[in-house]
C-alpha cells in the first residue's frame, strides 16, 4: 500500500508543482501588465480581457475600443442610422447587411456597414462612402504570457490524470491515517497543544487555498466537457449566428437601442453603436465608457431589454452551466473577484502550493522507512 501510496503521490505533486510555477508566473505578468497600466492595445491586456465580452461573434468590443474616442459633445447619433443605410444600398445594392454601425474613426463620426466580405464607409460629415474589405482578425501577438500561457493550458489537459492521482493518493493515505490513528491512540489520550495548533495551521492552509484549488478544479471538469462537446458537434464552430438585417427595422433597432442606453447610462461615454441579428434576435449593442471603465452592453432592439451572451436561444457555447459561470470561474481562479488584492492573494496562493509541493516531494525522497515510523514515534512522546 505505502508503495503505491508514494508512487501516485510523486506523480500528483510533479502536476501540482508544474501548473503552480506556470499560474504563479502567468499572475506576476498579469500584476505587472495591471500595476504599470500596461495600454489596452497591449498583449498582456489583450490576454487578461479575452472573451469577458462573450463568446465567438456575440463579443464586439476590441482593444482598440478602451482607447477610442468618444462621440463629441452635441453629437446626436439617434437619427444617423437612415443615412448609413442609404450610403450602403447605394454600393451594395440588395446585398445582405449584416451590421449598421457607428463609431469615430480619425476624428470623426464615421457610419460602417458591413456585407460579407464588404465593408462601407460612411463619412458623416460629409455624406462621401467607400467600400473596402474588412480588417483580417488579429493574430495572437509574441508576448512572455502568450509564451508561458500554453504550458498552463497543457497543465490543465494534465489535471484529469492528477485529479484521478490524487484520488488515489487520498484513499490510499486514509488507511495509512487510519492505522496510525490507531496506534496514535494507544499512547495519547487527548491532543497536545502542538497537535492543535498543527490542525488549525492545516485549516488555514486549507482555507487560502481554497479558491484557486476549487476554481481549477471546475475549469479542468469545464475543459473536458467542452473538448468532448466540441469533438461531438464539430458543426457548431464554424456556424455564423449573424442573419441579415432587415431594411425597413433598422432604424428603428437602432433608436430603440439608445434610448435603452440613456435610460440605464445617462453621463457614460458612448463610443460606438452597432444593430445586427444575432441568432434570431434583433439587437443593438453600444460600448461606452471611458479608459478602463469601457464596457460593452447589449439589447434586445424590440424592447430595449438588457441581453446577457447566454439567452435561450442563443448558439450553445459547450460549457456545462454557460459562458458566464465560466467566466466568473475564470475571475476567481485568477482572483479578479478581488481586483489587484484578489491578484496578490491568488499570486501568494500560487507561491505557497508551489512551496508545499516541492516540499512534498523531497520528503518522499529521504529516508522512506525513518519518515514512515516519525509520525506514530512522535505523537507518543
Amino acid at each position: 500500500m505505502r508503495s503505491v501510496h508514494r508512487f501516485v503521490s510523486v506523480c500528483a505533486l510533479l502536476a501540482v508543482a508544474f501548473l503552480s510555477a506556470s499560474g504563479v508566473v502567468l499572475e506576476l505578468i498579469d500584476l505587472r501588465a495591471l500595476l504599470v497600466h500596461a495600454p489596452p492595445i497591449s498583449p498582456d491586456m489583450k490576454a487578461i480581457r479575452a472573451d469577458f465580452a462573450g463568446p465567438g461573434q456575440f463579443g464586439v468590443i476590441t482593444a482598440g475600443d478602451y482607447a477610442a474616442e468618444s462621440f463629441p459633445d452635441g453629437f446626436d447619433p439617434t437619427r444617423i442610422a437612415p443615412a448609413i443605410l442609404s450610403a450602403a444600398r447605394g454600393i451594395l445594392g440588395h446585398a445582405p447587411i449584416d451590421y449598421l454601425e457607428l463609431r469615430m474613426i480619425a476624428g470623426k463620426p464615421t457610419g460602417l456597414a458591413r456585407s460579407g466580405r464588404q465593408l462601407v464607409i460612411y463619412d458623416a460629415a460629409t455624406g462621401r462612402a467607400a467600400v473596402t474589405a474588412p480588417p483580417p482578425d488579429p493574430a495572437p501577438q509574441a508576448s512572455l504570457r502568450n509564451f508561458v500561457a500554453p504550458f498552463h493550458a497543457v497543465g490543465r489537459r494534465l489535471r484529469p490524470l492528477q485529479a484521478a492521482a490524487i484520488g488515489v493518493l487520498s484513499l490510499a493515505g486514509l488507511g495509512i491515517c487510519i492505522r496510525q490513528a490507531c496506534a496514535w491512540l494507544g499512547h495519547v489520550h487527548r491532543p497536545t497543544d502542538d497537535w492543535r495548533a498543527l490542525r488549525y495551521g492545516w485549516i488555514a492552509l486549507a482555507l487560502a487555498l481554497a479558491p484557486v484549488a476549487l476554481s481549477g478544479a471546475w475549469l479542468t471538469f469545464e475543459s473536458l466537457w467542452h473538448r468532448i462537446y466540441l469533438d461531438l458537434h464539430t458543426g457548431d464552430r464554424s456556424a455564423n449566428a449573424i442573419s441579415p438585417m432587415d431594411d425597413g427595422a433598422a432604424p428603428q433597432i437602432w433608436r430603440n437601442t439608445l434610448h435603452a442606453f440613456r435610460a440605464n447610462e445617462t453621463a457614460a461615454p458612448l463610443k460606438v453603436v452597432r444593430v445586427r441579428v444575432f441568432a434570431g434576435m434583433p439587437q443593438g449593442v453600444v460600448i461606452a465608457g471611458a479608459g478602463e471603465d469601457t464596457r460593452q452592453e447589449v439589447f434586445d432592439g424590440r424592447t430595449g431589454r438588457p441581453v446577457s451572451d447566454s439567452e435561450q436561444g442563443f448558439p450553445p457555447t459547450g460549457y456545462p452551466l454557460g459562458w458566464r459561470f465560466h467566466q466568473w470561474a475564470r475571475r476567481i481562479h485568477r482572483g479578479d473577484y478581488l481586483g489587484l488584492p484578489g491578484r496578490f492573494l491568488q499570486a501568494g496562493a500560487g507561491v505557497g502550493l508551489l512551496i508545499i509541493s516541492i516540499s512534498l516531494l523531497l520528503a518522499q525522497f529521504r529516508a522512506p522507512r525513518r519518515t514512515r515510523a516519525a509520525p506514530i514515534a512522535l505523537l507518543s512522546t
